[in-house]
């Protein structure tokens, strides 16, 4: 159950708790890096501009876990008031007693009736 909920937990990312306003600029080598409230550390950095794709390290206050990886954010038009999107990457979750979890195909959201049709 823990695990799972981490993972969903994940999908979703606060722009004001991370205080982060625009994409960083890999060519400048722009990196972020934040505590959070809870004690974790975040660091980031997007490695690619076109796609874009942003590496990722948190790990906790209290050396329970580290979760690493990468993702692409991918946006399209799923039908005439839809938009869909996902991130594709590859995500570690390793734990203090040596297990793993890898994940790599993450859920997809599709937003309807954005507009309203003819």
């Amino acid at each position: 159950k823990h695990v799972i909920k981490f993972y969903l937990s994940q999908q979703f990312i606060n722009p004001t708790l991370l205080q982060c306003r625009a994409p960083l600029n890999p060519i400048l080598g722009e990196t972020y890096q934040r505590e959070m409230p809870t004690g974790e550390k975040l660091y980031c950095e997007q490695i690619s501009h076109h796609p874009s794709i942003t590496a990722f390290l948190l790990e906790d206050p209290d050396g329970d876990y580290v979760f690493h990886g990468y993702h692409e954010f991918k946006a399209w038009l799923s039908g005439p008031t839809s938009l869909g999107g996902s991130r594709d990457g590859k995500w570690t979750l390793k734990f203090k007693d040596g297990v793993e979890y890898h994940f790599k195909k993450n859920p997809i959201m599709v937003i309807h009736g954005l507009l309203k049709a003819p």
